[in-house]
């Protein structure tokens, strides 16, 4: 979500330079040198720093029209035991949440022959057939409206995390932070 709007904020801004580190853990900002994170979670518990919600992450179930001809296709999340899933994270189980109502996520939990550290390598697998995969929306959108993949289990509301970027606290946040900060408040639906 953010690279694509890098361009327009650096042409507003040619005296400042970016530089993006894509990893998949928590790391300490004051510790490691960064100005801000963006962070994907259902709520932040770090109260060292402040937070600023830029929007939420939809997640869809969804696999390639290959597989879903080589097998049945799930019709409840309890279905996806039978199913082989893709996995973002390094265990070979994972959980995936079902919002049901007023109740507590309903917690599925699902097994693949694949996981992978990285989003887009759980994305291309998926789009390669090997497999259903549960994927942010702003990632798959485009393959959806393709049809690449196809949308399963649609009738089922899958958890969403929140969109942050976080940033430490101090009493006077650098210029080019707040620019930063307002331009992807402005850019980025809420």
């Amino acid at each position: 979500m953010i690279a694509p709007i890098l361009p327009e904020f650096m042409a507003l801004y040619p005296k400042l330079s970016v530089r993006i580190h894509l990893i998949n853990q928590v790391v300490d900002l004051v510790e490691e040198g960064y100005d801000l994170a963006i962070r994907l979670a259902a709520q932040l518990t770090d109260s060292t720093m402040v937070t600023s919600q830029l929007g939420q992450s939809h997640t869809i179930i969804c696999a390639a029209p290959e597989y879903c001809e080589r097998h049945d296709e799930p019709l409840t999340p309890e279905e996806l035991l039978t199913h082989t899933c893709v996995l973002f994270g390094d265990e070979a189980t994972a959980q995936w949440y079902f919002n049901n109502g007023s109740k507590p996520p309903k917690a599925i939990k699902v097994n693949g022959r694949l996981s992978a550290n990285s989003i887009e390598a759980v994305h291309q697998v998926v789009l390669g057939g090997a497999g259903i995969g549960l994927l942010p929306e702003f990632i798959v959108q485009e393959d959806l409206q393709a049809g690449r993949l196809k949308p399963l289990l649609t009738e089922y509301e899958t958890t969403s995390e929140f969109i942050y970027l976080v940033y430490p606290q101090r009493k006077l946040v650098a210029t080019k932070i707040r620019c930063f900060i307002d331009f992807c408040k402005a850019r980025i639906d809420q």
